[in-house]
């Protein structure tokens, strides 16, 4: 589950959707064969930190780094399901009345979502602004699916990789492309 307390307020949601970075060897991950940029500087401390960063220069898109620090791996959250707390706040985030299917499926949604943006660029997930929690596994295994992620056409053969993970037939997940 992932958790924001931002300016005091709790949100929370159910993570249905992923997609790895293997910053070695993956042309996908802004890390690969150790590219080390401004942007990508907290790719490189140990896993546990949170890589925010601008997309087109539009949505925040929320990465948690996830190894050792000399492998820089990272996990992109593309869905959740927002509707465990701060439903109210959520709901104001997006300008919704309701809880619909596209709430919060889709990388910079999430951001928006859960009030995550650039000032939470490489922030502990210890600090108990952003974490996530381990609630445990509420859907059998056989109900994970992977698929090639999305977005990343100019990686060549990368693009192919299934590195996309997913609970199938999911209202909350992003639409398959």
């Amino acid at each position: 589950m992932l958790i924001t307390k931002i300016n005091t307020k709790i949100t929370s949601g159910i993570i249905l959707e992923t997609e790895a970075y293997a910053a070695k060897t993956d042309r996908s991950s802004h890390a690969c064969g150790g590219k080390l940029t401004s942007k990508t500087l907290t790719i490189y401390p140990q896993g546990g930190l949170s890589y925010v960063y601008q997309y087109y220069g539009i949505h925040h898109l929320f990465i948690v780094v996830t190894n050792i620090e000399t492998i820089q791996d990272a996990v992109l959250i593309r869905a959740i399901k927002a509707v465990v707390d701060g439903l109210e706040i959520i709901l104001k985030r997006r300008a919704q009345e309701n809880v619909q299917c596209k709430l919060s499926n889709g990388p910079g949604i999430i951001s928006q979502t859960f009030g995550i943006n650039t000032l939470h660029y490489q922030r502990k997930l210890t600090d108990r602004q952003i974490w996530i929690e381990d609630i445990g596994n509420f859907v059998a295994d056989d109900m994970f699916i992977s698929s090639p992620r999305y977005g990343v056409a100019y990686t060549g053969a990368h693009t192919s990789w299934p590195y996309r993970y997913r609970i199938k037939d999911n209202k909350f997940v992003s639409r398959a492309k």
